[in-house]
């Protein structure tokens, strides 16, 4: 296999990988999905108060806000967990790669070189996804300051 194919295609990749990624890789999953469900959230309540700015009252938005912001602040807390977990998998996975055993013809630097492209391969991945969320977290939140900023304003 080329190595240039394990870049951004975790279906190449997985196989490599060993317990550790896999096991990191289900947890970003999960809150990769419990992020974009959640981001649905502000931005639905956001559409429905600019529907319905005339209607409500100004404590009853401030407060919707607020709990916006929270909700935000929360999202924001468990991407920097997802980011420093990563950052702990991501060493542990280098360190094991140079733990060479076996019955090989190979030359070890020639193993340890393959282990450390799939664990370079695999922290470009996780990274994409990470930036991906990132820019998701903070367009949700520019919107939300927008509104709050307009809100005040009027």
């Amino acid at each position: 296999m080329d190595p240039h194919d394990l870049n951004l295609n975790l279906r190449n990749l997985w196989p490599q990988l060993s317990t550790l990624p896999r096991v990191y890789l289900f947890i970003l999953s999960l809150i990769s999905v419990w992020t974009l469900l959640s981001f649905l959230h502000p931005l639905l309540t956001l559409r429905s108060l600019k529907r319905s700015l005339a209607d409500l009252s100004r404590e009853s938005i401030r407060s919707t806000l607020a709990a916006l912001q929270d909700r935000l602040a929360t999202l924001r807390r468990l991407l920097l967990f997802a980011f420093l977990l990563f950052g702990f998998c991501f060493l542990l996975q280098i360190s094991q790669a140079f733990i060479v055993f076996g019955d090989s013809n190979k030359p070890p630097i020639f193993i340890i070189l393959r282990q450390l492209d799939t664990c370079l391969a695999y922290g470009a991945d996780v990274f994409l996804i990470l930036l991906l969320l990132h820019s998701l977290q903070w367009f949700v939140s520019a919107r939300l300051e927008a509104f709050a900023r307009k809100f005040r304003g009027s």
